[in-house]
């Protein structure tokens, strides 16, 4: 245990340290693209693979991908792929996201999400899970996929991740 001199003089010498340094700047907050394949796993047999994908298609614009794929007798149940895909842009360190699709794999399309984020209009609209989708955007509101980059830039400019709101389940969320 510090003792209170001790304690006091090591947050002094933090903030005198913290100040020398310059606050990050734009585009060092911007996410880095990147690819994951993760094998998933089931008592002991490969049944899949699920790759994460994130791609910057301009300066501040991003694709964010998530695509599952069975494999051997598991593909009898999952033939397809089951995917996701948010597009974003990110705007004063925040992500914005301006669409986002997602597809269980099966042939039965009402199952299926696709949302478009109008920030003009404050509106977030489309189909999820074949009900219409009319919501009002409030600043801040993610996708199921946006808000997992949203949580990593938090992490990375020093943010205490924040109450955020997910338009897919039309529920809070923490991120």
């Amino acid at each position: 245990m510090l003792r209170p001199e001790r304690a006091a003089l090591a947050a002094l010498m933090l903030t005198a340290a913290m100040a020398g340094h310059a606050q990050p700047d734009a585009v060092a907050l911007l996410p880095r693209p990147f690819s994951a394949t993760y094998t998933i796993e089931w008592r002991g047999f490969t049944a899949g693979y699920s790759t994460l994908e994130l791609k910057q298609t301009s300066s501040k614009d991003f694709v964010y991908s998530s695509r599952n794929n069975a494999r051997g007798i598991f593909k009898l149940v999952f033939p397809n792929p089951i995917t996701q895909e948010s597009r974003f842009t990110i705007e004063n360190g925040q992500v914005v996201p301006s669409r986002y699709q997602a597809n269980d794999g099966s042939s039965d399309p009402s199952k299926d999400v696709s949302l478009r984020f109008d920030w003009d209009a404050r509106r977030v609209r489309g189909a999820a899970e074949a009900k219409p989708v009319d919501l009002a955007l409030e600043p801040g509101t993610q996708d199921d996929l946006s808000v997992q980059i949203a949580l990593m830039l938090d992490l990375k400019s020093g943010h205490v991740p924040a109450r955020r709101r997910s338009t897919h389940r039309s529920a809070s969320c923490r991120r």
